[in-house]
């Protein structure tokens, strides 16, 4: 899934699917194997950000189940101020990752994620 984000974030900001409001999903009983990769451009300069995050989560019979396992691994692979950033969280409101981005004020940037995920989904016993 590709998703796309523009915008002036000086405060955390998530990124949706859709670039508008539609954002991951999960179902219950599930497991899922992560891997999200976040690039951005300042529009105006050559200013780049580039990381990479890989993770595991499970989900049980509800949202409030919702659970990374075993931490995030983080791979940086360019940045160019060491100011921009991503964040991925448990959202247990709703059951799935959240992942927001953090740019600079007076700059507009182009956040773009890839998510690559894989999903198992078991009934319960």
């Amino acid at each position: 899934t590709l998703s796309l984000h523009d915008a002036l974030p000086i405060t955390p900001t998530e990124i949706p699917l859709d670039g508008v409001s539609t954002y991951l999903s999960t179902q219950n009983n599930s497991a899922y194997s992560y891997v999200v990769t976040v690039i951005a451009k300042d529009v105006a300069t050559l200013d780049v950000f580039n990381k990479k995050a890989e993770f595991t989560a499970v989900r049980g019979a509800d949202a409030t189940t919702y659970a990374t396992v075993g931490g995030i691994v983080w791979l940086v692979k360019g940045d160019s101020l060491g100011i921009w950033d991503v964040a991925i969280s448990d959202d247990i409101t709703n059951g799935r990752p959240k992942i927001e981005v953090i740019g600079e004020a007076l700059k507009t940037i182009y956040w773009v994620a890839r998510i690559e995920v894989v999903e198992v989904v078991t009934t319960q016993p």
